[in-house]
């Protein structure tokens, strides 16, 4: 049923264009902008061909080590994949859009990103990762003092652009500030 209703869309609108490698090197580029001065990277993936190339190319001139596993291993708690896999299984359970077989689907590659944008300043920025954790992400990164409080997050508003004030700062300064806001080199990549 599943490749019958395929064929009847591509009949209907077209083959949809493959855009894998335009965002894998998007996703390999804005990681090596965020940390530019990192004194190495290792990267944990399945064994897609084509990331040693991207991932070279985002990190060249810094020392990187790439662990692969094969996406055929078997699966569950403890193995390599699987803070991927459950990250992924996350996504999809808290954001609507990207559950499978779901009418929420966006239609728009735009109003997908960004709403899996919102998604990811709110995982990085406010919620802790697990329940026994107190910090998000950011914070455990180092890319920011303490989590953003729900009302600061959702009271947010950018509709300065660059010179918005940072949430995490005072108001004071924008979020060009790389000195007032750990946001700053985020930021920069949209």
């Amino acid at each position: 049923q599943r490749i019958a209703a395929i064929r009847n869309e591509d009949a209907r609108f077209g083959r949809r264009r493959d855009r894998s490698p335009l965002a894998c090197r998007s996703v390999f580029r804005s990681a090596a902008k965020l940390w530019p001065k990192a004194p190495w990277v290792q990267l944990e993936t399945d064994e897609k061909v084509t990331y040693p190339g991207y991932f070279g190319e985002a990190f060249h001139g810094t020392p990187r080590a790439h662990l692969t596993t094969s996406s055929k291993a078997p699966r569950g708690v403890g193995t390599p994949l699987f803070p991927i896999n459950l990250v992924e299984a996350i996504l999809r359970d808290h954001a609507g859009r990207v559950r499978r077989g779901s009418w929420l689907t966006s239609k728009l590659r735009r109003c997908l990103n960004q709403h899996l944008a919102f998604y990811a300043a709110w995982r990085n920025w406010v919620l802790p990762r697990f329940n026994r954790d107190e910090h998000a992400p950011g914070v455990l990164a180092g890319m920011a003092p303490r989590n953003l409080a729900m009302g600061e997050f959702l009271g947010w508003r950018q509709v300065w652009g660059r010179l918005s004030p940072c949430p995490f700062g005072n108001g004071a300064r924008s979020v060009d500030d790389p000195l007032e806001c750990p946001l700053a080199a985020e930021l920069r990549l949209a």
